[in-house]
């Protein structure tokens, strides 16, 4: 997603090929960021950026897991699920 516009001015977001990518791993089911990785072959430097634009233009919502990462031993997901404005970007079916 590139967002145009000029200062000032409310920012129009513009879906590229990685950001599809992303919306079709998640309307496949994936849902926090180590799954989308690996699902899309992305880079970690690609996906989360990513994820943050779609999460603040209302794409996608996304949700802290609630754990203690001392006691299970990593750190908390975060889960992102499609909006309705997201699955309204989503690729078409390839037949």
């Amino acid at each position: 997603i590139r967002l145009s516009g000029y200062a000032g001015m409310v920012a129009k977001p513009r879906s590229t090929h990685t950001t599809r990518v992303v919306l079709q791993a998640l309307a496949d089911g994936h849902t926090y960021g180590r799954q989308i990785i690996e699902a899309t072959g992305l880079y970690s430097g690609t996906v989360y950026p990513i994820l943050n634009r779609l999460e603040r233009i209302g794409w996608v919502v996304g949700e802290a897991e609630d754990i203690d990462p001392v006691a299970a031993g990593r750190p908390a997901r975060r889960f992102y699920e499609l909006t309705d404005e997201g699955r309204s970007h989503l690729p078409p079916p390839t037949s």
